[in-house]
């Protein structure tokens, strides 16, 4: 196995609290990258922080409509009314299951979307979107033997918290590939479309300005 000198160590963790800061002063920071590029930012961030910023990178390009927690329907809603419920698994060589966590059964929402992003490969990271009716999540809690998520106090009860795995490789993995995933949502299209019409907006704006200038002459 290849060693790290020290040296090397802490040009890494450098560049780690640089890129952590970023993500604190900007709560869109990295909004302007594809999704490879911004996943790639967020790959060792604190679970509880990644999993938020890439709801939010999701929500901003798609421009859907946060929903407030106090709700209980779900993180956001579509411009079809749709209410869902996103969540955010990242699997690599040694992690190779889609971890679900705090699925509340008991909220009114219409789908669940479960994002897989793939980092066995830094130089080719993959992603999957995953898509669930609530009817179908209702059933793969039954099938996978959902549990109570840890660290809560009161037995289970119908507001309890459910958690379950898919470990990539088995049927339920291989089932849920050929029932669940989404082919027809072009992540990769929908930001590409929006960065360049940003940019386009930019550009505008910059020239716009030039001739304001050009005018007081």
């Amino acid at each position: 196995m290849e060693k790290i000198t020290d040296e090397e160590l802490i040009s890494i963790y450098q560049k780690f609290d640089l890129l952590k800061s970023q993500f604190k002063k900007d709560k869109q920071f990295g909004f302007d990258l594809m999704p490879p590029q911004f996943f790639l930012r967020c790959r060792h961030l604190p679970t509880q922080i990644w999993g938020v910023r890439i709801q939010a990178y999701f929500c901003y390009h798609f421009d859907f409509d946060i929903t407030p927690s106090s709700w209980d329907c779900g993180d956001f809603k579509t411009h079809l009314g749709k209410d869902i419920e996103f969540k955010c698994s990242m699997v690599d060589e040694e992690i190779t299951t889609i971890n679900c966590k705090q699925i509340r059964l008991w909220q009114d929402l219409d789908y669940y979307l479960i994002m897989e992003i793939d980092f066995t490969d830094y130089q080719n990271i993959k992603y999957n979107l995953y898509e669930l009716t609530k009817e179908q999540m209702i059933e793969e809690c039954k099938i996978l033997n959902a549990l109570p998520v840890a660290n809560i106090k009161e037995h289970a009860t119908e507001k309890s918290s459910l958690g379950f795995s898919v470990k990539r490789g088995t049927e339920h993995y291989n089932r849920w590939q050929e029932k669940y995933l989404n082919k027809k949502i072009n992540i990769d299209y929908i930001v590409k479309r929006n960065i360049d019409r940003k940019n386009d907006f930019e550009m505008i704006k910059r020239q716009n300005k030039i001739l304001e200038s050009i005018d007081k002459t």
